[in-house]
């Protein structure tokens, strides 16, 4: 008996409007120095990122309806005491001010050095060797110190004529954490929200508290390995086919009772893997290049990052690792088998000036996988296909 026709009706113009400034110092050293059949490159980086979101209502108020005689408005507050101030919520005895805009501020820095060397022990073939170190810090909420992270890669022209090319690489890399996760675990904005209705008022505070973030959190990371070779067909004509792996293990994830955390289930941790296998077709030169690609991919894994399809953007907070399900190992949304590119570039001058025009169409296909919903059950699997464990929670 729910008087709810369809759901929200909202009025009173824009609704939430949000301005941002930011500003990103960056401060970089890269030195290189040939030593016989060596090069060594060598380099450090800081970084020092503010976002600054400024967040207010159009009217300083945003008005929802229900139904006849409804009537929900949100406003931002600031919490305090003393005269100005009013009961927010009669239950914690708050007391907040209406205020006309929330002022968020996040920051994010990054330390990082590198140690690469460059090694030719015979005509046509390269070595490369290499590690980077780095930390990053979101706030006073995140800190992820000492990753290591080495790297090792080969490429070698057999007849040290420039047109044939087999290369392979492996090496790790450390995932950023984006900035956008700061409104969850660095700071949010305080609104105060008033009901009327023939039901009676009521008054609900948000006081703007974040997620802890566990202190056993660690940074996630992606192993990678690649193999492929390239060659010129014909003049101006080069076919490159090549496959790759990646692991992405100790996921985030926001979970309920302990925070944000590198998450396991059921002993499934928060992991994803990637195989791709891949061939491309070159052809051209000025002032015209075409380009034609194809792609073979699978996803398989427990864990779908800051995006998922049934939640939308959640950045790390969505409630796949709430419920304790033993079956979140499975093929992910991600898994979109096949692609393929086609991609025009033409380029020429005008006097001393040049310019270039492109063209791009990638179409992919594959079908949806690993879909969960909420049900008074808990969480149900509606397409439970290819999994490794089939129990429901």
């Amino acid at each position: 008996n729910c008087p709810v026709p369809i759901g929200w009706f909202a009025r009173g113009g824009a609704g939430l409007l949000v301005d941002q400034a930011s500003d990103r110092p960056v401060v970089r050293l890269d030195l290189d120095r040939r030593l016989g059949d060596h090069v060594v490159r060598t380099g450090a980086l800081a970084e020092d990122a503010r976002t600054v979101h400024t967040l207010r209502y159009s009217g300083d108020v945003l008005t929802r309806s229900l139904f006849d005689g409804h009537r929900d408005e949100v406003r931002f507050a600031e919490l305090g005491s003393g005269d100005g101030f009013e009961v927010c919520d009669s239950e914690t005895g708050a007391t907040c001010r209406a205020v006309a805009s929330a002022r968020l501020t996040y920051r994010t820095r990054q330390l990082a050095a590198y140690l690469q060397d460059d090694w030719r022990p015979l005509p046509g073939l390269v070595v490369t060797a290499g590690a980077r170190w780095e930390q990053t810090q979101l706030g006073g909420a995140v800190r992820l110190r000492d990753q290591v992270a080495p790297r090792l890669g080969m490429a070698w022209d057999p007849a040290d004529r420039g047109r044939v090319r087999v290369f392979a690489s492996l090496g790790r890399s450390f995932l950023a954490v984006p900035t956008g996760l700061g409104e969850a675990v660095v700071a949010r904005a305080i609104t105060t929200r008033v009901s009327d209705s023939p039901f009676g008022t009521s008054r609900v505070l948000d006081d703007g508290a974040v997620t802890r973030v566990a202190s056993t959190l660690e940074a996630p990371f992606a192993d990678q390995v690649a193999l492929g070779a390239s060659a010129s067909v014909v003049d101006r004509l080069w076919l490159t086919a090549w496959a790759d792996r990646r692991w992405v293990r100790r996921g985030l994830e926001d979970v309920a009772g302990i925070g944000l955390t590198n998450p396991a289930s059921a002993g499934t941790s928060a992991r994803r893997q990637a195989t791709t296998l891949a061939a491309e077709l070159r052809a051209g030169g000025e002032p015209l290049w075409l380009r034609l690609a194809y792609a073979h991919t699978r996803a398989r894994g427990s864990w779908l990052g800051p995006y998922d399809p049934r939640q939308g953007v959640t950045l790390y907070t969505g409630d796949d690792f709430d419920d304790g399900a033993a079956n979140l190992d499975g093929l992910l949304p991600g898994d979109s088998r096949h692609r393929v590119l086609a991609e025009v570039v033409v380029r020429g001058a005008l006097g001393r000036h040049r310019w270039s025009i492109g063209s791009r169409g990638l179409v992919a296909s594959g079908r949806p996988l690993s879909v969960l919903a909420p049900s008074d059950a808990g969480t149900v699997y509606l397409l439970p296909v290819s999994y490794t464990h089939l129990t429901l929670p």
